[in-house]
């Protein structure tokens, strides 16, 4: 029988490691454990072969490749499914010979699931969406600041993904409670508050590394 420490590891055309199937099924059961270690070695040895799926399914749905903020977007949702510990769906799987096909299909669902989720945001953005009047009395050098402060943060935020501009525009622009993003983006609190403190932290970078910083 191999092991991991004996495995031969063999890549196949799509770039994701062939396992042989005792190795998978180990490495399946420690990742629903939640080692750590396992878990980085699942991530490793499949993250290519679920983006490349998403950008397959993506790129089929939105008629045109995908951004690359989306693609990652997707697999971190589908790696945090999968590293839930008892909750995770390889808890699940049945044939675990059969990982690559079964996470082909995954990531797929789980692409059709976000696009879904970015019309239903594009929609309530656009709802949502008011130009701001200038406040009363500002000087037009002022205002000008403004403007171009409000160009830099728009173009920073454009570089963000569909969902990460929700977040913020929701509890930053529109001043919504947590409980409340979360309603609205039909999430968990505590994964709609992981994902504001990612988008506020890729946000935070891209105006760092822009012109200037919004102040």
């Amino acid at each position: 029988m191999m092991t991991h420490a004996n495995r031969t590891e063999q890549h196949t055309q799509n770039g994701a490691v062939a396992v042989h199937p005792t190795d998978t099924t180990e490495l399946v059961s420690r990742c629903v454990c939640d080692e750590a270690d396992a878990k980085a070695q699942f991530y490793n040895e499949y993250h290519l072969l679920v983006e490349r799926a998403i950008i397959r399914k993506l790129a089929l749905l939105l008629g045109e490749h995908p951004l690359r903020a989306d693609v990652e977007d997707v697999r971190d949702d589908v790696f945090e499914r999968l590293f839930a510990g008892q909750d995770s769906p390889l808890a699940q799987l049945k044939r675990p010979r059969a990982i690559t096909s079964w996470l082909i299909t995954l990531a797929g669902n789980l692409a059709v699931d976000h696009v879904r989720r970015w019309v239903r945001h594009e929609r309530i953005r656009d709802s949502l969406a008011r130009e701001p009047e200038p406040p009363y009395g500002i000087s037009p050098e002022d205002a000008a600041i403004t403007g171009e402060q409000r160009a830099r943060l728009n173009a920073s935020l454009a570089e963000l993904s569909a969902a990460d501009r929700l977040v913020l525009e929701l509890y930053y622009l529109h001043g919504l409670k947590y409980a409340e993003v979360a309603e609205v983006m039909g999430l968990k609190l505590n994964t709609m508050a992981a994902r504001l403190r990612r988008a506020k932290s890729k946000l935070r970078t891209l105006l760092e590394t822009g012109d200037g910083n919004v102040a």
